[in-house]
């Protein structure tokens, strides 16, 4: 009986380097081809060496002439890796998927631009010379005051996309003009302003001219602020 079953340890370990049709292709072998041909040929399939070939060869040969034939209990073992292998595989392009589906929607926005709220309330005043009935009194982030027009220039819904660059010195705001902010910048009051105070949530939070501005935009900085000031606005213009 002890015999019997390291016979048959024996043959489990051979054979689950094999699949059964290989298996069958080196039991023909060794009924029909010289040893010598049949070790080499184990041996392309394994990458083993010679001595580890000559041993299973051995025990195959017992099994041959024991009138042993390959079972297919290999087979259900090489499915079961091939299946966890799928497995494996699958959820790694789940992850991978995840991961692109974050990036594609918290960096990409970043990198084209965010979308302004309809209820954001972004202002941009025009800074008044003199203070007199139609004029706002303000207070800025660091202490200092300024005066500014009652009505503003140029309201979110002015605005289409806006993308900030925090890491700028000082941080900068690029505001993309909607159909009725393209209409405003035509408009005589907001091409004769060249000085604003950014308005959000009725709090004066930057005096600013603008960097840049075109048909079509304008760029602002935003001096004085902190970095997490500066990402608070931006997250609230997206409210």
């Amino acid at each position: 009986m002890q015999n019997a079953s390291s016979g048959t340890i024996a043959t489990n370990t051979v054979t689950m380097n094999l699949s059964l049709q290989q298996q069958r292709e080196i039991m023909e072998l060794l009924a029909t081809s010289h040893r010598d041909q049949v070790v080499k040929r184990y041996r392309e399939i394994i990458g083993c060496d010679l001595a580890t070939a000559e041993a299973d060869i051995n025990v195959m040969a017992l099994n041959s002439s024991a009138g042993v034939v390959p079972s297919a209990d290999h087979v259900v073992v090489e499915n079961s890796r091939s299946s966890g292998s799928a497995w494996t595989l699958m959820a790694a392009i789940l992850v991978f998927v995840a991961i692109l589906g974050t990036v594609y929607l918290y960096l990409f926005p970043r990198l084209r631009g965010e979308y302004v709220a309809a209820t954001s309330t972004l202002e941009l005043h025009a800074i008044s010379s003199s203070e007199d009935t139609g004029s706002l009194s303000l207070t800025l982030p660091d202490g200092s005051k300024v005066i500014a027009d009652t009505e503003p220039l140029l309201k979110a819904a002015d605005f289409s996309v806006f993308r900030g660059d925090e890491f700028q010195q000082p941080a900068r705001l690029t505001l993309h003009l909607s159909e009725s902010g393209c209409a405003r910048l035509r408009t005589p009051e907001v091409m004769a302003a060249k000085e604003l105070v950014v308005i959000l949530n009725g709090r004066a939070i930057a005096r600013t001219r603008p960097a840049e501005w075109t048909e079509t935009g304008m760029v602002i900085e935003l001096p004085a602020l902190s970095s997490s000031d500066v990402n608070e606005i931006f997250a609230r213009l997206t409210q």
